[in-house]
This record gives C-alpha cells, sequence and structure tokens, in this order.
C-alpha cells in the first residue's frame, strides 16, 4: 500500500506544520501578553484571523460555504471554542510556553474520560495507562503543593474542559467547512474581546505590538489550515500522534526566544504527558474494521 503509506507521512507533515503554526501564535501572543490586556489581544489578532480566513475561502471560491455553516451547533461549538481559547490565552500571560503547551494537551485524555462517561464508550487497557501518565506528568509540571493552584494553571483547565466540551458537541454529527468553523470561531473570539475591551481604558497598541499580533494571526491561520489537511490526508491513527510536537516546539521556543528552561521535574512531566498522549491516541484514533 505505497499511496496510502505516503498519504500517512504527508498528513504527518501537515500536522507538523499545523502545530509549527499553532507554536509560533502562542510565542507572539507570549511577547505582546507583557504589554497589552488579554482582551486587546484577543481582539486584535482574531479579527486579523477572521480577515485571513475569510481571503482563504474567497481564494477556495467557498464563502457560500459560511451559511450552511450557520447552525445551532456551530454556533454552540463557536462559544466552547471562544471560552478554550480565553482560558489559554489568559494562561499565557502567567506560564511558559511549555508548562502552557504540556497541561493542555490533557485535551484527548480528558476527551477520551468523558466520552467513556456519558457515551459509554470503553476504555482499553492502554487509555488507562495513557491516562495515568498523562495525569502524573501534569503534577509533576504545575506540582500543587496543598495551596491554591496558579490561577494561570487553573485557566488551562478552563480551556481543556472547553475543548472536550466542544469536541464533544461535534462527535458523530456531520462537519461543516473546517474552515468555516475556525471563521466563527475567530469571529466569536475577536467579539468577545471587543465587548471585554468596553468595559476598561482602551490604549492604543504600539506598531511592533500590532505586528506581533498579525503574525500571531497568520500563524494561527496556517495552524487551521494544515490541521484540516492533516486529517483529511493520512490515517488518524499514524497522524494523531504527531499532533503532540506541539510540546518540542512550545519547549524550544520557550528557551530560545524567552530564555524559559524547564527544570527537571518539569521535563520529565512534559515527557510523562507526550507519553500518555501517544499511548491514548494510538490505539483509540485506529479505523475499526
Amino acid at each position: 500500500m505505497p499511496t496510502a503509506r505516503s498519504d500517512d507521512w504527508r498528513g504527518a507533515g501537515f500536522m507538523l506544520l499545523a502545530m509549527a503554526g499553532y507554536g509560533l501564535n502562542d510565542l507572539m501572543v507570549k511577547l505582546v501578553a507583557a504589554h497589552l490586556p488579554a482582551a486587546m489581544i484577543l481582539a486584535i489578532r482574531s479579527a486579523m484571523a477572521v480577515l485571513l480566513l475569510l481571503g482563504l475561502l474567497a481564494l477556495r471560491r467557498e464563502i457560500w460555504q459560511i451559511r450552511a455553516s450557520l447552525t445551532g451547533r456551530a454556533l454552540l461549538r463557536a462559544l466552547l471554542d471562544t471560552g478554550a481559547t480565553i482560558g489559554y490565552v489568559h494562561a499565557l500571560t502567567g506560564l511558559s510556553l511549555a508548562n502552557a503547551a504540556a497541561i493542555y494537551q490533557m485535551t484527548p485524555i480528558v476527551f477520551m474520560l468523558a466520552s467513556a462517561a456519558l457515551l459509554r464508550e470503553a476504555i482499553p487497557r492502554s487509555g488507562w495507562i495513557g491516562t495515568a501518565l498523562g495525569f502524573a506528568g501534569v503534577l509533576l509540571v504545575i506540582r500543587p503543593d496543598g495551596a491554591m493552584l496558579d490561577p494561570h494553571a487553573l485557566a488551562v483547565v478552563v480551556a481543556v474542559l472547553c475543548s472536550v466540551a466542544r469536541d464533544l458537541l461535534m462527535r458523530d454529527s456531520l462537519m461543516p467547512s473546517p474552515i468555516c468553523l475556525a471563521l466563527l470561531s475567530a469571529a466569536c473570539t475577536s467579539l468577545f474581546g471587543l465587548g471585554a475591551l468596553t468595559t476598561g481604558g482602551i490604549a492604543a497598541p504600539e506598531p511592533a505590538q500590532v505586528g506581533l499580533l498579525a503574525l500571531a494571526a497568520t500563524a494561527i491561520a496556517v495552524g487551521y489550515v494544515f490541521l484540516a489537511l492533516a486529517t483529511a490526508t493520512g490515517g488518524s491513527g499514524f497522524v494523531s500522534p504527531f499532533r503532540y510536537s506541539i510540546l518540542v516546539y512550545a519547549t524550544f521556543l520557550g528557551m530560545v526566544v524567552l530564555g524559559q528552561y524547564p527544570d527537571a521535574p518539569a521535563l520529565l512531566g512534559i515527557g510523562l504527558i507526550l507519553l500518555g498522549g501517544v499511548t491514548v491516541a494510538l490505539p483509540s484514533s485506529r479505523p475499526r474494521p
């Protein structure tokens, strides 16, 4: 099956590019977060992403699909995606890139547990092993000490829960265009950011900050597009584990650009989360006979 194997590797390449886009977006947001409030970051970056995605739909001659995507379920998904984005952007204001990405990679594990509890899906033994590894990894990353957990770490947990609810909502339903779904999410997030800005003072961002947010919008649009290509190209069992490459990107960018060096327990935790996620992803994402 050389053609199928070729498609698998192309899908894996698309996934690596998608995660690079998400990782670069996180870096740009982290750089700007030291100077601008989260609401302004959400408003500007997401508005730019809307324009980029509209341009992409126009190039693909798929503008007509926007109207077909305006279903109640898709709009609710956009609200949940907005909640995930808000939580994650808030987390980036206080956590390192590597730690925020590591905690968020619990999403597939929590999704598996939620599917078992709500949809009565069986969890294989490897799933329980992956869950234990991932949970141990998160404990090593955040290291709760009996006091209140860091609110930024809790913000990532909120992002994880919103992402799981979003994915459960679209489970076994007819999927609209992935680009249209991304457009709805970006528009909803931008509107939330604009609404939040009206409750406080608005200071005009500097040109350099606008430039960083433009790069963030471009990077996340690249992530949206290549993620859609990855899931449509290769077999999910082969491609899905490459999603965890974002842990490598986040750790590398945090060290090189921000000087954020994870200590030994955090590195071990990141490794356990990666191993746990791959353990969960491989068996659960194989196509059924």
